[in-house]
Order: structure tokens, then sequence, then C-alpha cells
């Protein structure tokens, strides 16, 4: 299932367009620990979505991450070389242990990623969302941990960037409609898909070609509800940028961004919904350079 943006994303697709990770915007020592969830993470997506294995060896695939996640101490040398996916489990879970977090949110992500490799649709928005708190809002969860945000991170704080990582989800889903649905994977809840859509013993299918007005409201749906989360999300911003240490206005700075681009492609398929029907949605360079400025603005907005 396709979550895919300033460098890369954190779940989807495309490896992750709408989480920027390890950019120059990132303050440095947050670096090390964001790379090792992208990697975990990214690792995590190919063997849930990527080529013909079964769900099964899948399933096993995934288990090897988790077992280096929850025991980054105990495995030898000589396993972790014969590991490659234990060693990223391992290299994640020292990275939350040296900062005091807990695993939790990762295992999260990591079921997240087990229910996409068994895959079924989500029966209604309750289930989407569901999803998302599992297969995006970990990462924000643990980025603010990695931070100095607390642990647990603050109320506050957490209900605004769930709600930004729920938003680059939703609209994420909307981007690469196509892709996904190429794949047999609708990303809609079935409450919202057109009557020509169905599921029958694990399979996807469509019976005729769906007409425009449908596919305008479908992708309009997707892009819709994550812009409104997105908006929720945006006091996150001048939270950190008053409230965690030293150089928090970098990664301050970094989420703007990441929410102005995400914005800035749900607002391109409002404008053009027929287009993620036809491939998956991208913003252009010059889109890109014009967030930097977008989200200086957003980075100086005042608490609400």
């Amino acid at each position: 299932m396709s979550n895919r943006g300033v460098s890369t994303s954190i779940h989807a697709g495309n490896h992750y367009e709408n989480f920027p990770v390890a950019s120059w915007l990132l303050p440095a020592r947050l670096r090390s620990p964001v790379l090792s969830l992208y990697r975990f993470a990214r690792a995590a997506d190919d063997i849930a979505d990527e080529g013909t294995a079964s769900a099964d060896e899948r399933l096993s695939k995934l288990h090897q991450l988790r077992s280096g996640l929850l025991a980054p101490g105990d495995l030898s040398p000589h396993q972790v070389k014969r590991e490659p996916l234990t060693q990223l489990g391992i290299d994640l879970g020292q990275q939350l242990a040296v900062c005091g977090l807990s695993p939790e949110p990762a295992e999260r992500l990591l079921s997240a990623f087990s229910y996409d490799a068994r895959f079924s649709p989500f029966d209604d928005e309750e289930a989407l969302l569901s999803y998302c708190s599992c297969s995006a809002n970990p990462v924000g969860e643990m980025v603010l941990g990695f931070a100095g945000a607390g642990w647990p991170v603050p109320p506050d704080l957490l209900s605004a960037s769930n709600a930004i990582c729920s938003g680059l989800q939703l609209v994420n889903f909307a981007q690469d409609l196509h892709e996904d649905l190429a794949r047999g994977r609708p990303t809609l809840p079935r409450t919202v898909w057109p009557k020509e859509w169905g599921w029958s013993h694990g399979a996807f299918s469509s019976a005729g070609d769906i007409g425009h007005p449908e596919k305008i409201r479908v992708s309009v749906w997707l892009a819709e509800r994550g812009l409104e989360r997105l908006r929720e999300g945006e006091r996150l911003i001048p939270l950190i940028r008053a409230r965690l240490p030293h150089h928090a206005w970098r990664l301050a700075l970094e989420i703007a961004v990441t929410v102005r681009g995400g914005s800035a492609v749900g607002r391109l398929i409002q404008r053009r919904p027929l287009l993620p029907w036809k491939r998956s949605v991208r913003l252009g360079l010059l889109d890109f350079l014009g967030l930097i400025p977008l989200g200086l603005a957003l980075l100086f907005k005042p608490i609400r």
C-alpha cells in the first residue's frame, strides 16, 4: 500500500515522499536516529508491498525486523551479519534506547506493514484513520522523541503531529491512486467505493469503466480529508519552535516545508482530480523551491 516527499518519506509506496528524511534542514544531531528510522521503515515497506512473495514470506521478514527492534543488544555479530533485516531493527532499537524512547511506536509501524502484507480493504473511514494511526503517526511521535520533546510526547504536540502524519498519508493515498489500483490495493474505505468496484476471495475487481464524476468524487474525497488534517496539525510548528531545545527551529522548518508540500499536492488534486487516475501526482522542481518561503511563513505563524 503506497504512504510515499523533501528527500523521501515515511510510509507508503514510492518510498515516502511526504515525510522528509535527513535533509539539510534537519538538525545534525537528529540525522542519525531519523535515518535509522527511515531505513527501518523503507525496508519494511519494500517487504510488505514489493515483489511476488507470499503473505507468509513477507510476515516472516517483518518478524526479523521486529526481533532486532526488541532485542538490540542480544544478538551476536555472526547473527547480525547473517540477518541484515535484524540489523536494521537493532539499529533503530539502539537509537530509541539511547534517547530513552519506547519501541512501541515502531511496533505499531510494523503492524501497519503487516496489514499491508495481508492486505484487505478498509471497511469505513474509521478503519482508514486507524490504519493511519499505525502507518504514519508513529513516525512523527518518534521524531519528536528524538528531538527532545519528552517521553511520552506531550499530548498537545502529539495530537498535532498525528494530524500532520495522517494528513500526509491521506494525501499520499490520493496522489498514488492510479498506482495502488493497478496493484489491486484500493486505499479508499469501501463506503466510498464506486459501485463498479468489488472485493471477493482476496482480490479486487472493477466491473467496467468508472465515469468522470465518480473519479472526481473519489480523488477529491481523499485529498480533502488529508488537507483538513494538515490544517489541523499546523499548530505543531510554532509549538516546536517555542518549546523544544536549541536548533529545534530547523526541525520546525523541515516540518513546515513538509506540510506545505503535502498541502500543495492536495490542492493540485482538487484542481485536477482526474490526474491521479492516470499517473502518480508529483510536484516539480519549481514547486519544491517555492515551499521554502511558504514554510518560513508557517514557521512564524502565532500559536493559536
